[in-house]
Order: C-alpha cells, then sequence, then structure tokens
C-alpha cells in the first residue's frame, strides 16, 4: 500500500485465536535481526487488525479500521497488534477534533504562555523563567499539553506552535528587561521535531534579533529522550545552537537511558532533575544520595542544576544541604500568566 505498509488478506478465519497467532508470528519473524555488509539491523512491525463482517463490509471501510488499529499498535509502542474497536475510532475521532480546533487557535492566536519561576536555592530570588504553554479552549475547556503537544507534533503543527512561543517568550522577556527585571532568563523548551527542522537556527536568531535579547538570556530545553533519539545528529545541532551563543538545558534528566559518557559529550548548560526523583526525597534516603551524585557529576561537567517538581519546604532544604543550584515547582509558584508574573516581581 506503501513504502512501508502492507496488507494480508487472510481468507476462511474461523477463530479469533488464529488472527492472533498469524499476527504473533509476523511480529516475531520481523523482529529477528539481520546483517548487512557486517552491520546488525532491526525491524519492528505495527500491525492494525480490522475483521470481516464486524469491523466493515466493504474494501474500503476494511482497509480504514485496520489502518486506524494500525497507528493505535505504533502508539502502544511498536512491535506488536491491534485490533479495531468502536473505542479506538472514537480515539481517533478525538485527535480529528484536537487536530481542526488546534489549526484554529493557531491562526487566531488562541494559545497562551504562561511562566514558571526558577528560584536561586541559595537567595530565595527569582532569576529564570520557564514559558509553558497553555490552551483554555471556548467549548473543549482546558487542553492538557500533554493532549494537543503530541497531535501538533504527528501533524507538523509542532513548527508553528514553537515560532510562536519562541517569539512570544522573546516578547515578554523584553517586556519584563523593559520594566526593570534586567538579569531574569528566559527558558523555552524545543522538540524533537523542531531539532530536525532546518529553520531552527533561523528562528532563534530572528527572534533574539527581533526582540533584543542578548542569546545568554534565552535558555533552549530539550528532554533527555530527544538527546537519546537520533544522538550524533542532535549533538550536532546543539553545537550550532551554542554558535550563536545561547543556553541549553538538560530536561527530565534521570528518567531515560542516557549514560553519563553521553552527558559530557552534549554542549549542555544546565540538567534539570525530574521531578520523579525529588518527589521522594523526603522518604527515601537512597534517592538524596542519586540526587546528589547526579548533582556532582553536573557540577564537575560545569553545568548548573534545576531541580524540578520542588514542593515542600522540606525538599528545598535537602535541595540546598546537598548543593542544588536553583529550583522550580509549587513551593515558590506555579506556572503564572503574564499579569500575575509581574504582581510576584513586584512583592
Amino acid at each position: 500500500m506503501g513504502g512501508d505498509e502492507f496488507i494480508i488478506l487472510v481468507p476462511g478465519i474461523d477463530a479469533i485465536s488464529e488472527v492472533r497467532e498469524i499476527a504473533d508470528n509476523l511480529v516475531k519473524s520481523l523482529s529477528i535481526p539481520y546483517k548487512v555488509r557486517e552491520n546488525e539491523y532491526f525491524l519492528s512491525a505495527s500491525i492494525g487488525i480490522s475483521l470481516y463482517p464486524e469491523d466493515g463490509k466493504d474494501l474500503d471501510t476494511l482497509i480504514k479500521n485496520a489502518d486506524i488499529a494500525m497507528y493505535t499498535a505504533k502508539d502502544n509502542g511498536k512491535n506488536n497488534y491491534t485490533f479495531y474497536s468502536t473505542e479506538i475510532n472514537k480515539d481517533i475521532v478525538s485527535r480529528v477534533v484536537i487536530e481542526n480546533e488546534l489549526r484554529i487557535a493557531i491562526e487566531e492566536e488562541r494559545l497562551n504562555l504562561y511562566y514558571q519561576p526558577q528560584v536561586n536555592i541559595e537567595t530565595g530570588k527569582i532569576i529564570g523563567l520557564e514559558a509553558l504553554i497553555r490552551w483554555q479552549h471556548p467549548t473543549l475547556g482546558f487542553v492538557s499539553p500533554s493532549t494537543f503537544i503530541p497531535v501538533a507534533e504527528e501533524t507538523g503543527l509542532i513548527i508553528k506552535i514553537g515560532d510562536w512561543v519562541l517569539n512570544k517568550a522573546c516578547k515578554d522577556l523584553k517586556s519584563l528587561q523593559d520594566s526593570g527585571w534586567n538579569s531574569l532568563t528566559m527558558s523555552v523548551n524545543i522538540s524533537m521535531i523542531q531539532i530536525l527542522h532546518k529553520d531552527l537556527i533561523q528562528s532563534v536568531e530572528n527572534a533574539l534579533h527581533n526582540f533584543d535579547i542578548a542569546p545568554d538570556q534565552l535558555k533552549l530545553e530539550i528532554t533527555e529522550s530527544v538527546a537519546m533519539s537520533q544522538p550524533e545528529y542532535v549533538i550536532s545541532k546543539l553545537y550550532s545552537l551554542k554558535e550563536i551563543g545561547v543556553d541549553l538545558a538538560l530536561d527530565d534528566f534521570g528518567t531515560g537511558y542516557s549514560s553519563l559518557n553521553y552527558l559530557k559529550l552534549l554542549p549542555v548548560d544546565v540538567l534539570k532533575i525530574d521531578r520523579e526523583f525529588i518527589r521522594e526525597l523526603e522518604e527515601d534516603t537512597d534517592n538524596i544520595t542519586i540526587v546528589k551524585a547526579l548533582i556532582e557529576v553536573a557540577h564537575s561537567l560545569n553545568m548548573t542544576v534545576i531541580a524540578e517538581g520542588v514542593e515542600t519546604k522540606k525538599q528545598d532544604e535537602i535541595l540546598s544541604h546537598i548543593n542544588c543550584d536553583q529550583i522550580q515547582g509549587y513551593y515558590y509558584s506555579r506556572p503564572l500568566p503574564m499579569n500575575d508574573l509581574v504582581k510576584l516581581l513586584t512583592s
């Protein structure tokens, strides 16, 4: 059906167990590694299954529903199979609604940015902000970024959204600087789709120029999973960003599979320790040992350390004791709209 999509027709099925057996065999057979010129390669298969006549009585409907099930199999981690169901169809319809409404929200500028302060743990002063996107839909209500960002990435809308976030964050930072808060930095999240896009460097340079922002006052954050997805390419792109003069932050550190050896190859200025480690600091002494070790490694690589998800005074005290540099979390402030942020800075 396409470069990497195939249809298998299995006639005369008497039981669902037969379909499961065929799908299992396909997944197992295709996952066996093979060699080309001494290099080992791996394939994974995502299989969507529709049944006649339950899932359609004509060819087009059966293919469409098998396709829907296949994408669900991909979302569930690939290398598996999924049967079509009406629940899956509802989910797909929901995603189509999100996509259509998101396109309108982008065109009509209905997205908003909130800012969460980053606090120097020694002085207690706000020294940086992280820009976080928010979407309040007139009928859908609050739509979580975890719902619409994956849709934006799948459809390519993340490029437009990313450009808007970058420019809006720089514009608001300039406004804060003009009001006297000259030393604040601004952190903006960058997705893998943006990293891969050819215009990322130019977009960053344009935003800095248009709003007269010093490069070292802008921090671009990538997650550990992004850093690990295509290491050589990502490292190359990060070095290109460093040439502009912006700072780079590695977000959600500790949740993925990156090695410390790989960490030293990244041109990263800031290491952000994931909230999962911070959440159990008060109950788990082993967790304190791990976080302390991460801080020491980061400091040895001349990185600043920010702990995310700090919610209690006790967590703040522990992090201060083990030499964390900055903290971010509800203990100091939730993400705030611009007006409320100005009130907090003023107070």
